[in-house]
């Protein structure tokens, strides 16, 4: 056998020569075998102590928390599919990364929630009307706007280097 990786619940996964996955209970002292193409399911049984369940059958994952990577990279992602969602001119960094407001109104935007590493993307949609647009003390790369042409779409974004408004750099285009 060519190693050993313990896993939560007492159980351990043992990878073998031949490529087969050998689990082994502590609380019943039992092995169970499975394939390459199985998974050690440690809360129910086969009879040994141990039940399989083809991968194929596990689905996606589905994670209901965040998730610490340790410091570790991420690797190999094909795509990554941001939700996104309406919001107030009150930008919370706690909420989703690609969100969208319509404004009626010249705009005052704030910033709740700040935190280093953390964007987002704004997508600002305008009435009929040139609207006048304020921001707190970000740094902007390029011209900071001071207005949005009405029946314009605008994308503002902004990523945080620290905790605080002046931490926050920003970018802005509008469609011509």
């Amino acid at each position: 056998m060519s190693g050993s990786t313990p896993t939560s619940s007492g159980a351990s996964v043992v990878l073998t020569t031949k490529g087969d996955i050998v689990g082994y209970d502590t609380a019943r002292k039992r092995i169970g075998v499975g394939t390459n193409d199985q998974a050690l399911i440690a809360d129910s049984t086969d009879g040994n102590g141990i039940a399989w369940k083809d991968t194929a059958g596990l689905g996606t994952n589905t994670f209901t928390a965040t998730q610490d990577m340790g410091g570790n990279n991420i690797d190999n992602i094909q795509n990554l599919i941001h939700d996104t969602s309406t919001t107030t001119t009150a930008l919370d960094f706690s909420g989703d990364q690609l969100q969208t407001i319509s404004i009626s109104a010249d705009t005052t935007f704030t910033t709740s929630n700040i935190s280093i590493g953390k964007s987002k993307t704004i997508k600002i949609i305008t009435d009929a009307t040139l609207r006048t647009l304020t921001f707190p003390a970000w740094k902007f790369v390029g011209a900071k706007p001071t207005e949005q042409a009405g029946s314009k779409i605008g994308i503002l974004t902004i990523t945080s280097f620290g905790s605080t408004d002046s931490d926050i750099i920003a970018g802005y285009a509008v469609e011509e």
